[in-house]
């Protein structure tokens, strides 16, 4: 339940983040970094390679989108 809830908080400011600065980079690899990333950790809620890839899918998962995340805050800033 807990990976849920936070996942329903992570989906839609990550999803609005990555789509600001998509708009403004024009950049697939991070869109595709995040929504990769998301989809990982969606995949890991939802076990469906099982309970024993859960950490390691969300691990990977927040990686990607910490990665996306990076991408834009510096792309951003070199903008200003």
């Amino acid at each position: 339940m807990t990976h849920w809830l936070l996942l329903a908080f992570a989906v839609p400011i990550s999803v609005l983040a990555l789509w600001r600065g998509y708009q403004s980079e024009k950049s697939i690899l991070t869109l595709a970094l995040g929504g990769i990333g998301l989809t990982l950790m969606f995949l890991a809620v939802i076990h469906v390679l099982g309970e024993s890839w859960e950490i390691p899918l969300t691990v990977v998962g927040v990686l990607l989108v910490l990665i996306a995340h990076i991408r834009n805050l510096t792309h951003h800033q070199h903008t200003e």
